[in-house]
């Protein structure tokens, strides 16, 4: 069963500017994805919730699966975000990704309906029977509202599928209840956009990310985890908290703004991916220039 790790970005979903993913929009999702090749990414997550999965229709949604897998050629695993408020659902698209040729599926726990820790299980359980490619559980408890504790992901570690999680909880003491209840059986991804030095320093193995810093992601993987550099790691994170510690209002208050705010940062890059889809909004004309500051003081645009 093939296994996760390094730096793997959740890409956005294109649109043009009245919100329709159109031809010129499955060009740019084109574009993104060879992106985060370029920049040495390990896998790619498309339809996650940087990529607003649930704002697209079933039929964008899939035809999203088949364009990032398409374009990525084996180069790279291409694991899209299967996650469903239903288990129903959920099993459609986990099938539909790994017919597509996807190389595993990344499954958020169900939303809205505040599962128990059995649901939780009987979910995971009937995903994982209906497909034979690896399943990264998603474990982010802010927007779902239940969450996955190291003692019930050790018990979802004995679906045979199930090899990987990415933990969003924010607490670093996890890294090592998962390593010690789950053992090699997961393989512990950071899920969060602060940067991942400390969860590395633990022990983490990968690092679910934003697709826009890709390149200094993978800089701050590569030196801590595979060259143990210290100094050039410790560069590295100090141009990620340039980048990603909130500077605005509007990055504080607002907590769906990660979606606009990969949305401008690509556009501000030379790759324009349109707007997010309503309700969300776009950035404002202050939170844009902010993060074109930041983007420049960390070397991902020119002055």
């Amino acid at each position: 069963m093939k296994r996760f790790k390094g730096v793997i970005p959740v890409i956005p979903t294109p649109f043009n500017q009245d919100g329709d993913f159109d031809g010129k929009a499955k060009e740019e999702l084109r574009r993104v994805t060879e992106f985060v090749i370029e920049a040495g990414a390990e896998g790619v997550i498309p339809a996650a919730g940087a990529g607003e999965f649930f704002l697209l229709s079933e039929s964008e949604r899939k035809e999203v699966f088949d364009i990032t897998i398409d374009q990525a050629r084996g180069r790279i695993p291409v694991i899209p975000n299967a996650s469903a408020a239903s288990t129903r659902e959920a099993i459609m698209y986990s099938k539909y990704a790994e017919e597509a040729g996807a190389d595993g599926v990344m499954v958020l726990t169900p939303y809205y309906s505040m599962p128990s820790e059995e649901e939780i299980f009987r979910f995971f359980s009937d995903v994982g029977q209906a497909i034979s490619i690896p399943i990264m559980v998603y474990n982010d408890p802010f927007p779902t509202g239940v969450d996955i504790s190291p003692k019930l992901l050790a018990r979802l570690s004995h679906i045979t599928n199930i090899n990987s999680v990415k933990e969003s909880s924010l607490d670093l003491m996890r890294v090592q209840s998962i390593k010690r209840l789950c053992g090699e059986k997961i393989t512990y991804l950071y899920g969060n956009d602060h940067p991942a030095l400390d969860a590395f320093l633990l022990g983490a193995e990968g690092w679910v990310s934003a697709a826009y810093f890709a390149p200094l992601a993978v800089e701050l993987y590569k030196n801590i985890v595979e060259q143990n550099d210290r100094q050039r790691a410790n560069e590295t994170y100090a141009k990620l908290l340039e980048l990603l510690e909130p500077e605005s209002e509007e990055e504080i208050s607002n907590p769906s703004s990660y979606v606009a705010l990969q949305k401008t940062a690509f556009e501000l890059m030379g790759m324009p991916v349109g707007p997010p889809r309503g309700p969300l909004s776009p950035l404002t004309e202050d939170a844009k220039n902010a993060l074109r500051k930041k983007l420049t003081r960390a070397g991902i645009i020119a002055k």
